[in-house]
């Protein structure tokens, strides 16, 4: 009689908490802010092309904004420079698109926005990067403007998946540039977890009401590092000591990466 209780006890009450509870910890966000705007162009950010800068990363000044630096995008082997689309301070030190279809685009007042590359706006004009005059207007306009640009994976375009899964895809921790909806930019990273391509955007979209998401290099060019006055944090594969293969970095700097409103709303609030 007490073992026929306790098999009713088990299946009546403990095997569906159990149950309720895996399905809770499988709904939970994967991955983490590195940052969140607080409020469009509230921070800055800027391209740095290492080659150029000697592979010099300068400590945070006493009294600095916060700041952010990570991994841009992919770095060719055999010319060590950036892969892909390439403007530095309006210079077209790479102007050939690769097949990926999005673009970085970072202007001299700090601001970014990240867009389809047959659709990249710039003052008035929006221009197909694929086509070869549009592509020479913008490089044209690029230079006067002083701007930044680089090339990689678009992978949510207008807040829809711009991928598809892909069978046995390898898994890696991953890294994304972001914009929201109301155009504030953002950096998340999936660790702990390893994820595909297709895996990661979708992690990413169920937690924020994304518009557009970018791929960030990583693997064997995975370096992250957030640093405040007072003190410098690895948050990647990599640290200075070992930048050397990184032809590019993305840094942010702002008076507060994740500012206490905007991690509590950008981690509570559904996409939409």
């Amino acid at each position: 009689m007490p073992l026929m209780i306790a098999r009713m006890m088990l299946s009546r009450f403990l095997i569906p908490l159990i149950c309720l509870l895996a399905g809770s910890a499988l709904a939970q966000p994967t991955g983490r802010l590195l940052f969140v705007e607080e409020a469009p162009g509230s921070a800055a950010l800027r391209l740095r092309f290492l080659p150029e800068e000697n592979g010099v990363i300068d400590d945070l000044p006493p009294g600095a904004f916060e700041r952010l630096l990570v991994t841009g995008t992919y770095s060719s082997g055999d010319d060590f420079r950036p892969e892909g689309f390439v403007i530095r301070q309006g210079d077209p030190t790479r102007p050939y698109p690769q097949g990926w279809d999005g673009l970085l685009l970072a202007y001299a007042d700090g601001r970014a926005d990240i867009f389809e590359l047959g659709a990249v706006r710039l003052g008035d004009e929006v221009f197909d990067l694929r086509d070869k005059a549009a592509k020479w207007r913008f490089v044209e306009l690029a230079r006067l403007a002083g701007v930044s640009a680089v090339q990689s994976h678009l992978l949510i375009r207008e807040g829809v998946l711009d991928l598809r899964p892909v069978e046995n895809a390898r898994r890696f921790h991953r890294r994304i540039l972001f914009q929201l909806e109301d155009g504030r930019l953002g950096i998340w990273d999936s660790r702990p977890q390893t994820l595909t391509l297709y895996e990661a955007a979708q992690a990413l979209q169920k937690i924020l009401p994304v518009r557009m998401a970018l791929n960030l290099d990583m693997g064997a060019y995975d370096f992250c590092e957030r640093a405040t006055a007072q003190a410098a944090e690895n948050c990647g594969l990599l640290d200075r000591s070992r930048i050397g293969p990184l032809t590019n970095v993305i840094e942010v700097s702002a008076p507060k990466l994740l500012p206490e409103t905007v991690s509590q709303a950008a981690e509570m609030e559904p996409a939409r």
